[in-house]
């Protein structure tokens, strides 16, 4: 038998109208704690609203995040976007959602009309409860959370950065840098696994000196490489691995600072193969990530919700391939 507010009501002991309140996402006059405490009753309880299917798809991303790695997002949200079309659906974009409170009624989203969300690259579980409380289906990109029962479509950031490894080693390098970004992203952590994993499986050599983390933006690449260059009686490594194209970026522009030839005095792979990878000189060696498949398939993966046809949540994990091009080579004078 179906919950109702009535009785999420009798279980917080407030009334009928705060639940609905609360449920509707207008909940201005309703205090936090209240608030939370009714979305988390109406989960437990297995609350289901009643509502038409709306006839468009919200995209919601991390501002700060899409600013630093628009390259990157943009081609999953064209891809979205294309794939909502198709189905004859309205797209909705916004870029407010970040870490922490994100008050459904401030974001610019008709509710009413969604038939479901795609989230890139972040995590609110409040904001998820909410729209679970209404409803309305999600699927989180580049992004999974182990304990929750949310479809997500990620990359496999592990066997990638082995494949730069491998690439390495097969060419001779065995002194290899890497350079991380901040390690409480996700994909930072994985990436980050990955180096481990691929020094231990490859030989590269051990040395603490050899890691470094930064800001995944150009700037940030180009400190933490000048980090690794600039530290006084330390063997200069043959190879850096960066956690993305940005970062590889800012690298290669403080190898090429400190008089370093690339791929002559210091090889170099990115991660995501972003256009910019192939223009910059040389051109990137990097891990292509299939960004618009993922976008494709979070919407298929969406509506495969909407329309009932899923019995268990979908987390797929998709491939990744390397694209050699010129800024790797044998390591000089081995």
């Amino acid at each position: 038998m179906a919950v109702t507010m009535k009785e999420i009501a009798k279980a917080q002991g407030v009334s009928i109208a705060t639940v609905s309140r609360v449920l509707s996402g207008s909940e201005d006059s309703v205090s936090e704690e209240v608030r939370r405490t009714i979305l988390e009753t109406a989960e437990r309880l297995g609350y289901l609203p009643r509502r038409k299917v709306g006839r468009s798809v919200a995209l919601l991303i991390n501002t700060e995040m899409f600013n630093i790695s628009s390259l990157f997002y943009t081609s999953i949200i064209s891809a979205v976007e294309k794939e909502v079309a198709t189905r004859k659906h309205f797209f909705q974009f916004c870029g407010a959602i970040s870490q922490g409170e994100v008050p459904l009624n401030r974001l610019n989203l008709k509710l009413n009309d969604l038939a479901g969300v795609v989230i890139v690259g972040t995590y609110d579980r409040d904001f998820l409860l909410r729209l679970r409380t209404q409803g309305i289906h999600v699927v989180l990109v580049d992004y999974a959370v182990p304990t929750e029962e949310i479809d997500a479509i990620l990359v496999d950031n592990v066997d990638g950065i082995m494949r730069a490894g491998k690439h390495l080693a097969e060419l001779g390098h065995r002194r290899v840098a890497y350079i991380s970004g901040t390690i409480d992203g996700l994909s930072s952590r994985e990436r980050r696994y990955g180096f481990t994993l691929a020094r231990t499986t490859f030989g590269f050599d051990e040395d603490t000196d050899l890691v470094e983390e930064c800001r995944e933006s150009i700037s940030g690449g180009f400190e933490a490489m000048q980090r690794i260059l600039g530290r006084r009686n330390a063997k200069r490594p043959t190879a850096v691995i960066a956690y993305n194209d940005m970062v590889a970026i800012g690298a290669m522009d403080a190898i090429k600072q400190n008089g370093l030839l690339i791929p002559g005095d210091m090889s170099i792979v990115g991660f995501d193969d972003i256009s910019l990878s192939a223009e910059v000189m040389p051109p990137l060696t990097t891990v292509q990530v299939p960004k618009e498949l993922m976008g494709r398939l979070a919407v298929e993966t969406l509506f495969h919700a909407i329309m009932g046809k899923s019995d268990f949540t979908r987390k797929i994990l998709l491939p990744t391939r390397l694209v050699a091009r010129k800024t790797t080579g044998a390591p000089r004078g081995e």
